[in-house]
């Protein structure tokens, strides 16, 4: 079964992973579940929370009682429905708060659609074409996501294979770009970057910061553009815009999630490095919520930097799901969120393969344009939560 698990939403991972046993066939129609003081005991979570994931597994027919005899048993029709593939493939715990984001939403998505999702958690790529050779074979399948930092020769191999539509829902180099293998729906990296460099220059920023994640990514060449185009317009020197790729900051091979981890702190920190170094402070950062949460713990016990990037503006961009999941570690008393709607990306996922249901046809590209701009500016924040602070003390 599962291994032990422990966040936020506890119940749902183990709901999510006894699920997928039965959809795996791991656990046939009319298996006998553990009894819940060994389920406790197997995910390292309370009774009550075994409780929670059963309950929510009944009411969808997972798994039920049997007549005269005492225990759970899966459900003999718990495979009837057609169903959503959902392939997911996270690099970090910050990533897979996003993952489960899109993991609830997909399920909403297809529930409206009359459909119920198939989950696949993978550990690479190789596993991930495996799960779509498989769904090949499923009469059942409508289709699948794909969610991951999934390579564009992977992607383009497993293209040639599929018999169903499959959406990706993560960005892949230009050349994927330009000419798409897979449905791909994104967020549009220009409109909410475009959005949070005008609530920087509208407050007056004149020293920007952007954080991108690979310059090779059309989707931060993307960001890197409307960064510009705004500050431009707004008569800021282009030597007063800084960008930095915190790809270039560290090594190019293949990472655990722990090292990805690990490498992406010292990039930060050489970020700050440079900061102190040559004094060009900015006064107002764009980067991703997950990214902030790096630079709070990279700048915490710096009191320098503390004194520096306290009072500025900080712009971060997200969804407005991962925005409520994953909290809040270090922003500074000017802190806005430019917001996307992983819903409005699930609704479009399944409107596409709805329409390409039992036939593949030329590969779609959908943006998700439309952002919330929250402001919070009431509470100061200059700490971080324990847990987080001992996960990267740890690690580096």
């Amino acid at each position: 079964m599962g291994r032990p698990i422990s966040d936020s939403a506890l119940y749902r991972k183990v709901e999510q992973d006894i699920r997928l046993q039965i959809e795996s066939g791991r656990m046939a129609a009319g298996m006998k579940l553990a009894d819940e003081r060994s389920l406790s005991k197997h995910y390292a979570v309370s009774r009550t929370t075994i409780r929670q994931a059963l309950s929510k597994l009944a009411d969808d027919q997972w798994i039920g009682r049997v007549p005269g005899q005492s225990g759970t048993y899966v459900s003999p029709r718990s495979r009837q429905s057609n169903y959503l593939h959902v392939v997911t493939m996270s690099r970090s715990q910050w990533i897979g708060s996003y993952s489960a984001a899109i993991i609830a939403q997909a399920e909403r998505s297809a529930r409206r659609a009359g459909w119920r999702i198939c989950l696949h958690r993978v550990s690479d790529a190789a596993e991930a074409g495996q799960v779509l050779a498989e769904v090949n074979n499923d009469p059942l399948a409508v289709g699948g996501m794909l969610e991951g930092a999934f390579k564009p020769d992977e992607v383009a191999a497993w293209a040639a294979g599929l018999r169903r539509p499959w959406v990706i829902l993560s960005d892949l180099v230009e050349s994927v770009r330009s000419n798409p293998v897979l449905h791909q729906v994104i967020c549009d990296p220009f409109s909410s970057v475009q959005r949070a460099a005008r609530c920087l220059a509208e407050s007056g920023c004149r020293n920007p910061a952007l954080f991108v994640f690979n310059r090779e990514i059309l989707w931060s060449q993307e960001a890197i553009s409307a960064f510009r185009s705004v500050f431009d317009t707004a008569g800021i020197a282009s030597e007063n815009q800084q960008i930095f790729d915190l790809a270039a900051l560290r090594p190019d091979m293949p990472m655990t999630a722990e090292e990805n981890l690990q490498y992406n702190v010292l990039a930060m920190r050489q970020v700050v490095a440079h900061w102190k170094q040559t004094n060009r402070w900015p006064d107002g950062i764009i980067l991703p919520e997950a990214d902030s949460r790096i630079l709070g713990i990279c700048i915490r016990d710096d009191q320098q930097a503390r004194d520096q990037l306290k009072e500025i503006q900080w712009v971060l961009t997200g969804t407005e799901e991962t925005h409520e999941m994953l909290g809040h570690a270090y922003y500074p008393r000017r802190t806005t969120w430019v917001l996307a709607s992983v819903e409005r990306m699930m609704d479009v996922a399944v409107s596409l393969i709805q329409e390409q249901t039992g036939a593949v046809s030329k590969p779609r590209r959908r943006y998700i344009r439309d952002v919330r701009v929250v402001e919070d500016t009431a509470i100061p924040r200059i700490s971080v939560k324990h847990d987080e602070a001992d996960v990267f003390s740890v690690m580096v």
